[in-house]
């Protein structure tokens, strides 16, 4: 991809968003970080910081907190999908944080993680069973968008009827994970989704009350009988759907991108169909220099700081800008090489500190196995086109919309 020299940061980080800008977003953070370590976005007000050290200051400082910006939005009374977002996870702060996360937490109990593994094998092995014989397909549609879905709406409980729709309704909102303002038009969309997801959650919550079965929503319902401070409905309802969120649709960006990354390094590839023990570290490579989510959350100065020699003051908004970190020379030895043994790796792509992404652990079950196990049952697959047929619609992630391969 060629970037305008000519162009500074406040058009570099318009051109991001842009169709050409998000084919390799990880090349134009490059030339903003490059031009200057922390810019403020003249139509946000928002400062964004693209090196890792600056990155991880804001992540995980107590100098920063959530930033509460959505509740200060004029339709948010009116606005189910603000409302949600609002009481999600990454947008409130401990002692709050702390209670609901450790009890979600909590609902990993020995038999659900037993079910975990052993579902996440049946489930590969039955997309893989699907793919044989076939002289082409969409690893998109037909691998990554289905693999994690399915196996974190089995083990909340989900009914396999309903995954589909489920994930459509996830999908909707994903949209709204921007620094930026919605549309009325979107925030319509959303809201609708939002709505649905809540009153279906809800009702699944009820029913394990009455019938609970070996998976995490039952787990939580069972734990709040003993809990000093138990979760309300809503709280239970929320954070259930966050972390189908954070292990499913950011997961099928890593299987599909990670993918592409090991067709395009057949190195790479024939390295770790070699030596499969290194899934794991394969899987840390692929987040780095592809991770789905962009650009974390804003975050609100607690008080007057410093960062990359700019004074923030109290109750200004800050940006991490994590695929600009996981590429940040100062941190990582010859960042745009990829290596799948790379030690150490601390990339940013979960983000950091207490609001860490909850779905982390099963994201990385999922992906590392989906990624490993495709290429052993298909080593000699081939683009059928450039990989990046990417998703506009998602300002603060990346995603393919397809990606086409030959098996041959």
């Amino acid at each position: 991809m060629t970037i305008d020299a000519t162009l500074g940061p406040q058009e570099l980080l318009h051109y991001a968003q842009t169709p050409q800008g998000k084919r390799d977003p990880h090349l134009v953070y490059d030339r903003i970080r490059a031009l200057t370590p922390i810019w403020r976005d003249r139509d946000s007000g928002m400062w964004y910081v693209f090196r890792w050290a600056d990155c991880y200051q804001v992540l995980r400082s107590k100098s920063f907190g959530a930033p509460y910006l959505l509740q200060l939005e004029p339709r948010f009374k009116r606005s189910a999908a603000l409302q949600f977002l609002a009481d999600a996870l990454s947008n409130i702060d401990p002692p709050l944080h702390t209670r609901i996360r450790s009890q979600v937490q909590g609902s990993f109990t020995g038999p659900v993680l037993r079910k975990s593994d052993e579902y996440v094998e049946t489930v590969i092995a039955g997309m893989l069973e699907a793919l044989r014989g076939r002289a082409s397909f969409d690893i998109v549609a037909d691998y990554a968008a289905k693999i994690p879905n399915t196996v974190i709406c089995e083990l909340l409980g989900v009914p396999r009827a309903d995954h589909v729709r489920f994930s459509s309704w996830l999908a909707v909102l994903f949209k709204l994970l921007a620094p930026t303002p919605p549309t009325d038009a979107l925030l319509d969309e959303t809201d609708a989704s939002a709505q649905s997801l809540t009153d279906y959650i809800e009702a699944l919550i009820e029913e394990r009350r009455r019938e609970p079965r070996t998976d995490i929503i039952s787990e939580l319902v069972k734990a709040q009988a003993n809990a000093a401070d138990p979760l309300s409905l809503r709280e239970m309802t929320v954070t259930t759907t966050i972390l189908l969120a954070g292990g499913s649709d950011t997961t099928k960006t890593a299987i599909a991108i990670g993918l592409r990354q090991l067709i395009e390094h057949p190195d790479q590839a024939q390295r770790l169909l070699a030596d499969p023990a290194l899934a794991g570290s394969a899987f840390e490579e692929i987040l780095r220099t592809t991770g789905a989510v962009l650009v974390a959350n804003s975050r609100k100065a607690l008080e007057d700081v410093e960062i990359a020699g700019q004074r923030i003051a109290a109750g200004e908004f800050v940006v991490p800008v994590l695929t600009a970190a996981n590429f940040d020379p100062e941190k990582f030895t010859d960042p745009h090489r990829f290596d799948i043994g790379r030690q150490p790796n601390p990339h940013l792509s979960f983000a950091a500190g207490v609001h860490v992404c909850i779905g982390n652990m099963m994201a990385r079950k999922v992906g590392s196995r989906a990624i490993l196990s495709l290429l052993q049952a298909f080593p000699n697959l081939k683009l059928l086109d450039d990989g990046r047929d990417v998703n506009v619609y998602l300002p603060a992630m990346r995603g393919l919309n397809s990606l086409r391969v030959a098996t041959a």
